[in-house]
């Protein structure tokens, strides 16, 4: 699926997959492409506590994936620490 159809599909609003794309950017480490859809999102009037809060919730949610991820090593720790 090329990139500027997906991006023009009208059951999504624009200003919606613009902040999609920039949490989804982040949350998966690609500072440029987070950059790039922050100033894109900017120019299209959205705001930047919009953009921030996107930014925000990126990092709740890898955060989140992250210690899910990480709980059966550290239940091994905690279990190892206890003997």
């Amino acid at each position: 699926m090329q990139r500027t159809r997906t991006l023009q599909w009208a059951t999504i609003p624009q200003k919606h997959k613009l902040l999609m794309a920039i949490a989804i950017s982040a949350a998966i480490g690609s500072s440029g492409r987070t950059l790039t859809y922050s100033k894109v999102a900017a120019r299209k009037g959205i705001s930047n506590d919009e953009i921030m809060e996107s930014i925000l919730l990126a990092r709740f949610v890898s955060a989140t994936s992250l210690v899910n991820a990480a709980g059966e090593a550290m239940q091994h720790l905690l279990g190892a620490m206890a003997d």
